[in-house]
């Protein structure tokens, strides 16, 4: 598997990382999605869900765990935030979705890890420190995003290899 990069510099950068990965992902993909608070994991999953022809606009599924679009093929939105264990993940019934008859997107899932198939996609996002503003739409729009991706057997379009 190859270990990849993508330095977006912009929303409209991070969108188009995002575009390249929605290409290659078929049923039963799933992408985990690291990143802080503000990082652009739910501007990623939005990006995606609209490269696989989601009628609807993706938004947060922060309070309802999970928002489903569909496109091209299902779409499973996840935000795990507010669940402190993997028990909490099964007790709502989410785990079943991670790799059923489309794609599953899961921001936060560090409480269900041990849920997660090896061939799961492993996405961080970290904003640089030198180009982190205060929070507010326009500022995240001129910070610098370091996408790195784990999982995926080829190179994406934009993307570059990284040494593991």
């Amino acid at each position: 598997m190859i270990k990849q990069l993508f330095l977006a510099k912009s929303l409209a950068d991070t969108a188009r990382a995002a575009v390249a990965l929605a290409a290659t992902l078929n049923v039963g993909d799933c992408v985990a999605i690291e990143g802080g608070m503000g990082a652009g994991k739910t501007a990623f999953c939005a990006a995606v869900a609209e490269a696989l022809g989601a009628q609807n606009q993706a938004c947060s599924p922060t309070f309802a765990l999970m928002n489903r679009y569909q496109g091209k093929l299902p779409i499973y939105h996840f935000d795990l935030y507010r669940l402190t264990c993997e028990q909490e993940v099964c007790e709502a019934g989410l785990d079943e979705f991670f790799e059923a008859d489309g794609v599953a997107l899961i921001e936060w899932p560090q409480v269900a890890q041990a849920l997660l198939s090896e061939k799961t996609l492993r996405l961080t996002i970290d904003v640089e420190a030198e180009t982190r503003r205060p929070a507010s739409t326009d500022a995240a729009e001129n910070e610098t995003r370091r996408l790195t991706l784990t999982g995926l057997a080829v190179l994406l379009d934009g993307w570059t290899e990284v040494a593991t």
